[in-house]
């Protein structure tokens, strides 16, 4: 299993990034969706978000949740750009923990 996450310029994400590893998921791509630095630990995986292709709307995304309203208007705003003809949708840590974790 592999997904897309949102959110490189976000502290946040290294805490997801960090999950993923325990759990055993491939990261396919960490997308960039606004100016300035990434926070990122892989930044190999960093596509700014002009160039999220077909391939990547495919997979399941996870978007950590910015803590300013202001900053998750503007987030909210682009994703939805972006993801208008994505064929997956969000993912939550409780969904990837069924997947991976047996019963």
């Amino acid at each position: 299993m592999a997904i897309v996450l949102f959110g490189a310029g976000s502290s946040m994400i290294v805490d997801v990034e960090e999950t993923c590893a325990r759990l055993r998921i491939d990261i396919a791509a960490i997308v960039k969706n606004v100016e300035g630095r990434d926070y990122t630990l892989s930044p190999d995986r960093v596509i700014l978000s002009d160039d999220a292709g077909a391939d990547i709307k495919t997979l399941q995304y996870i978007i950590p949740k910015p803590t300013s309203t202001a900053s998750r208007s503007l987030v909210a705003r682009r994703e939805s750009a972006i993801l208008s003809s994505s064929t997956a949708g969000p993912i939550s840590a409780t969904m990837l923990r069924s997947r991976i974790l047996p019963p």
